[in-house]
């Protein structure tokens, strides 16, 4: 059976630290999208990253994903849909 290389493009990320900057992976640079796939598809690894790493020095979270590839790999941050819609938490009434 051969081994799909394409990833979904329906994975969500931010960068680092910063999840109402959420865009679809399609959307960052190349070689982020690049270092994505080789994280995905290459080496089993023992643990989840919290992070992805580029070469460009960016770091992106995972916000959201379907790929299995992609959860496997990554633990996923909250993005701006989480809690309704409302960002990083519920607002203190």
């Amino acid at each position: 059976m051969r081994k799909r290389s394409a990833l979904r493009p329906d994975t969500t990320v931010a960068p680092a630290g910063e999840p109402h900057r959420e865009v679809y992976v399609r959307e960052i640079p190349t070689c982020c999208i690049r270092s994505l796939k080789e994280a995905v598809l290459g080496t089993v690894q023992d643990r989840r990253s919290l992070a992805l790493g580029c070469s460009c020095g960016r770091e992106w979270w995972i916000t959201s994903s379907l790929d299995e590839r992609v959860l496997e790999r990554f633990v996923t941050h909250g993005g701006p849909r989480v809690n309704g819609g409302f960002g990083d938490g519920p607002s203190a009434a």
